[in-house]
């Protein structure tokens, strides 16, 4: 794994904590004044003001609330890029796995949000269940798969987290990646062994979804872990396999007629680069 992992999508390294929009700091101002204690604690979470929610727990409120979205203090913590916050919270009892209107953990919210250092954060945090799945059955694996992060997958798996977990679509982080053109991710996957024969509910392995996309580099990509790149045909069997037929398993007939030709051990795939 000595080559550098890159995201297919920019990380945010912009977004400062507790950022707001002009508009969003009057109205956290007018909440302050006539807001409800419930606002009031949502934004103490945003801004990153332990002291505050400190005051409000010795109070006697309740801090197991969500916002309108659906989301716990956890996942406001999350929006807010408020690390010391979320350890806070956890301090005070939260669970660092538990879940908005949509299933999802503080760790998938950050990954979706592109906030690394909150990831990084949130992984320190003992109690974190890597295992954890939303309403769709996806891990946070499957979220750096939908939203590009490579780096990220390679941490999540290097802490054990399951390659081959699979959604309630029978579609494992590959098959994400095919249907998101996430090209980095998928190295990645395929470095950790990434089950290349895994069929989804609809009968296609992850080769089949990038057909199905027409994803070129994706089957070039995974044909070449599948059977090497050792062939003086490699380019135009793929694209025997992106042509136009009415025969869904045409693909896969393809590939059983290539034989395996690896030219440098079954790491083939690190030699392939997008087009």
């Amino acid at each position: 794994m000595s080559e550098v992992i890159q995201d297919d999508l920019t990380p945010d390294l912009t977004t400062q904590p507790g950022s707001n929009t002009f508009k969003q700091k009057i109205t956290s101002f007018y909440s302050k004044i006539s807001g409800s204690t419930e606002e009031n604690i949502i934004n103490c979470c945003y801004n990153g003001d332990c002291r505050g929610i400190m005051k409000y727990k010795d109070n006697g409120e309740n801090l197991d609330i969500n916002d309108k979205c659906g989301n716990t203090l956890l996942h406001i913590a999350v929006k807010g890029r408020q690390g010391d916050m979320i350890q806070f919270l956890v301090n005070l009892g939260m669970d660092i796995n538990c879940v908005n209107a949509e299933g999802i953990t503080p760790l998938m919210y950050a990954i979706e949000l592109g906030f690394d250092d909150i990831s990084l954060d949130i992984l320190q945090i003992k109690s974190l269940d890597l295992e954890h799945w939303d309403h769709m059955g996806r891990t946070a694996l499957h979220y750096c798969a939908l939203y590009g992060n490579a780096v990220m997958a390679n941490i999540l798996l290097e802490n054990g987290i399951d390659v081959d977990k699979c959604d309630v679509n029978g579609y494992n982080a590959l098959h994400i990646c095919c249907e998101c053109n996430c090209f980095n991710v998928a190295k990645v996957l395929l470095r950790w062994h990434i089950d290349l024969e895994k069929t989804n509910k609809y009968g296609f392995i992850p080769l089949g979804t990038a057909v199905n996309h027409q994803n070129r580099n994706m089957v070039r990509l995974i044909t070449a872990a599948m059977r090497g790149i050792d062939h003086k045909n490699f380019e135009q069997k793929v694209d025997d396999m992106l042509g136009l037929t009415c025969d869904i398993n045409h693909y896969n007939k393809v590939l059983e007629e290539m034989p395996l030709y690896f030219k440098g051990g079954q790491n083939d795939f690190e030699e392939i680069r997008p087009e």
